[in-house]
């Protein structure tokens, strides 16, 4: 018998010296008559009588049956069988380093090679299993071990954590509460609002969480509004937030029970507060926005204008001046509304075009004086002074 390297054993069968052994259209059919594989523990099992296409990296040729015209290799992991066609067989028939065998002989050498894989796979699947049954011990008396220390663990880090529960205390108040940036949905009012990092709640009761968010201001006014929403999963997940909970339980615990009803009663509250300040501030209303331009020196404008009065609005006049950077005046005007407009609603108006032409150094517009008509004829006029504006609030 001798050894043949794979690059040997394709050069003596294979058309054309090719890079892989086996079985090509050359050679064929072929069978592993024996041949192991490992399954996902690294136990190897033994199979019979499998075509196959390819084999390892190198081979011994133990046998050749020259009737039969079929060669016989064995490798570390396996036995097999090559039927040569013709051209094959007559060169493998002339080297004389192959055996040539057949009968009782060639049954004795395959049964010799089967033996072999046997014991060797057999030795090697007894040392895997007491491998992993010393691994298993092991790794048992380790969790054991471990179980001992993590208790131990756990009971000192229990003691640290109300101490600095304690701590935590004594620096936060119970009702604003640490949450992850992202967007929430109120249940009542179907907004989604964005939190950044922390949020003022009144309350946590059964799985919902009560929370105040601003959601308008008008001329500096505040309005706040109680929310309702399900805890979000986020939050649940979010360690800040569990920490939080837990150290103020208690107080959360303590709140008088909320319901969506009273918190809708609460909200009117409040909204009609808010309104009332903006009508304290502003009687005749306020801009919540104006802006002008001066293209090709033609005077463009638009504006919003939120009517805070009982009396719905009519027109709306605009009156105003521009100036350029030394305060020259550069045009004068105004600009006429349609309404109506209600109260606690708004107008927008805009001219992208105007019969107004202003000098190329203009800059900057003033407004003069706002006349308001309404619908029942009267008037109210709003001096400069008198003239208020939302977005110079913001």
């Amino acid at each position: 018998m001798r050894t043949v390297l794979l690059s040997l054993f394709v050069m003596l069968l294979s058309l054309g010296g090719k890079a892989m052994t086996p079985v090509n259209a050359a050679t064929a059919p072929s069978i592993a008559l024996v041949v192991y594989e490992p399954d996902g523990q690294g136990i190897y099992h033994k199979r019979t009588n499998l075509p196959v296409n390819t084999m390892d990296r190198s081979a011994t040729c133990y046998a050749y049956d020259t009737k039969a015209k079929r060669l016989y290799l064995s490798t570390q992991y396996g036995n097999y069988a090559i039927i040569l066609n013709d051209e094959k067989a007559k060169q493998v028939k002339k080297d004389k380093n192959i055996p040539h065998v057949a009968g009782i002989e060639l049954e004795e050498r395959i049964k010799a090679v089967n033996n072999s894989l046997d014991v060797k796979f057999e030795r090697m699947n007894a040392d895997r299993r007491k491998f992993m049954a010393d691994s298993v011990a092991a790794v048992r008396e380790r969790e054991r071990l471990a179980a001992i220390e993590r208790e131990r663990q756990e009971a000192l880090l229990d003691s640290i954590r109300q101490a600095g529960m304690e701590l935590y205390r004594s620096a936060h108040e119970w009702n604003w509460v640490p949450v992850p940036k992202g967007y929430v949905s109120c249940d009542l009012c179907e907004v989604a609002h964005w939190l950044t990092d922390s949020v003022s709640i009144v309350g946590i009761p059964d799985g919902k969480v009560y929370y105040l968010k601003e959601v308008d201001s008008k001329l500096g006014v505040p309005l706040f509004k109680i929310h309702s929403t399900t805890v979000p999963q986020s939050w649940q997940e979010y360690e800040p937030y569990r920490y939080h909970v837990e150290a103020f339980a208690d107080s959360i615990d303590q709140v008088p029970l909320i319901t969506d009803e009273n918190v809708e009663e609460t909200n009117m509250i409040c909204a009609l507060d808010f309104l009332n300040a903006i009508v304290a501030k502003a009687p005749y209303g306020f801009f919540q926005r104006w802006n002008w331009d001066h293209e090709y020196s033609m005077v463009t404008f638009s504006f919003s204008y939120f009517n805070t009065n009982k009396k719905t609005i009519k027109y709306i006049d605009v009156y105003w001046k521009v100036y350029n950077d030394v305060d020259d005046v550069r045009g004068t005007g105004h600009f006429k509304g349609t309404g109506p407009v209600e109260q606690y609603s708004s107008g927008t108006w805009e001219w992208d075009s105007s019969s107004y032409f202003v000098a190329g150094d203009a800059t900057r517009m003033e407004l003069t004086k706002v006349i308001i008509t309404y619908m029942n004829g009267s008037q109210h006029t709003l001096t400069k002074k008198m003239i208020l504006n939302d977005a110079d609030y913001q």
